[in-house]
C-alpha cells in the first residue's frame, strides 16, 4: 500500500477549505454544496467532487462569489 494520498483528495481538501472560507458556516456549506447551482448547468457542487475538472470549475465559483459576482 502507498503512503501518496492521491492528489484528487487533496484537491478535494483544498475546495473544501475554500468553500468553508467563503461561506462561514457548516449549515450554509452543506445548503451550498447539495443545491444544483445555476452556474454549474443546475449540478449540484458536490456531484463535481469525483472530478479534478470538477473540482476546478466549483473553486471558480467559489472565486467568483468571494469576489461578489453572484453564483
Amino acid at each position: 500500500m502507498s503512503d501518496k494520498i492521491p492528489s484528487n483528495i487533496i484537491d478535494a481538501e483544498k475546495v473544501m477549505a475554500h468553500t468553508f472560507a467563503v461561506f462561514e458556516d457548516e449549515d450554509k456549506v452543506k445548503r451550498w454544496l447539495n443545491a444544483p447551482n445555476r452556474a454549474l448547468n443546475q449540478v449540484k457542487p458536490i456531484d463535481l467532487f469525483n472530478s479534478i475538472e470538477g473540482l476546478e470549475k466549483v473553486n471558480t465559483i467559489l472565486g467568483r462569489i468571494e469576489e461578489g459576482i453572484y453564483s
